[in-house]
């Protein structure tokens, strides 16, 4: 998909206004079916929404590019500020010890409405019992697990057909 002219132009476009998205106030959704897309697009996203799919290439192509799904990121041993908020992150994503093997059959198992969110920098946690100073947990290499709420159009979210 990054190969045509049309493609490559949009891809500049979105990488322009990526980098440049505080200073003009904007905010970029890539919504897209095909995880191909420019690796250097898919590098600059602050959060992945993963949708249930069963190909192996796109897996690859998200292997590449997402720290929870890569190989030998999410299969360390956690160090002990990993332990400290085991707990936390067992509640809010049930993604302790998840191996990318175990993410990869979760996402082929996703239901209708369901998903996986990626936000390597979403704060889970506010330890301020600790000090003076509040001690923020991140989410980092693990995931969410969300659920998408129903379809509310006036179609009810049927296919429009020819009559």
């Amino acid at each position: 998909m990054n190969e045509s002219a049309e493609a490559q132009t949009l891809t500049g476009t979105l990488l322009s206004t990526i980098r440049l998205q505080r200073h003009l106030g904007a905010r970029i959704i890539i919504c897209t079916q095909e995880p191909t897309i420019s690796p250097v697009l898919l590098d600059l996203c602050s959060v992945t929404i993963v949708h249930r799919f069963t190909s192996p290439a796109w897996m690859q192509s998200l292997k590449a590019h997402l720290a929870a799904i890569a190989p030998g990121v999410t299969d360390q041993v956690p160090d002990a500020s990993d332990r400290q908020v085991d707990s936390t992150r067992e509640l809010i994503s049930g993604a302790k010890n998840h191996t990318t093997s175990s993410i990869s059959k979760k996402i082929v198992g996703l239901e209708v409405g369901e998903a996986l969110m990626l936000p390597p920098s979403a704060i889970i946690d506010v330890d301020v019992a600790s000090s003076s100073a509040s001690r923020y947990t991140r989410l980092g290499t693990s995931f969410l697990e969300v659920k998408v709420r129903a379809r509310l159009t006036a179609d009810g979210g049927k296919s429009v057909l020819a009559v």
